[in-house]
């Protein structure tokens, strides 16, 4: 079975199936909540809001729920 390997970034949470950098391409990326009380889901720290969410059950729900199912190294 394959990992996934968290990495942070510009106040994210995304994760690679490659555990150094470069990191593989992003899914997901949970942004905290920075004054907005609210965690943001993008497919990249950079990318278009896709949900947001009060808590961090939420957000994490979101992400696996997001994991490829033919994601290279994860099973």
């Amino acid at each position: 079975m394959g990992k996934l390997y968290p990495f942070t970034s510009h106040w994210a949470l995304s994760f690679s199936n490659t555990p150094d950098y470069p990191f593989s391409p992003s899914f997901v990326s949970i942004g905290s909540p920075r004054g907005t009380g609210d965690h943001t889901i993008r497919e990249w720290w950079n990318g278009p809001a896709l949900h947001h969410v009060t808590t961090a059950a939420e957000a994490v729900a979101i992400a696996v729920g997001r994991i490829p199912a033919d994601l290279p190294g994860v099973s």
